[in-house]
């Protein structure tokens, strides 16, 4: 999907939400300022506002899926165990 101008300034994709989804956390400081801010962002980019339940799986598989040094370590594995 291509971006447009306005949804540049952030890079995780639009959430397609199925159901909705519990999580329990606790963030401290920064952080929980920062997802705030992401989450302000994305409302900006998409013009839907996403709960934060929502938008930190969504961010975290997106971030697992790009981790190429994970990937390498976990087709190994996979490889190691068919064998």
């Amino acid at each position: 999907m291509a971006r447009t101008r306005d949804q540049a300034h952030v890079a995780l994709p639009k959430i397609e939400i199925d159901e909705p989804k519990h999580l329990r956390l606790s963030l401290k400081g920064r952080l929980c300022q920062e997802l705030e801010a992401y989450r302000a962002a994305y409302k900006e980019a998409y013009g839907v506002e996403v709960e934060l339940e929502a938008l930190i799986p969504h961010m975290l598989e997106t971030y697992i899926q790009s981790d190429r040094a994970f990937r390498t370590w976990r087709n190994g594995r996979q490889q190691a165990a068919a064998e």
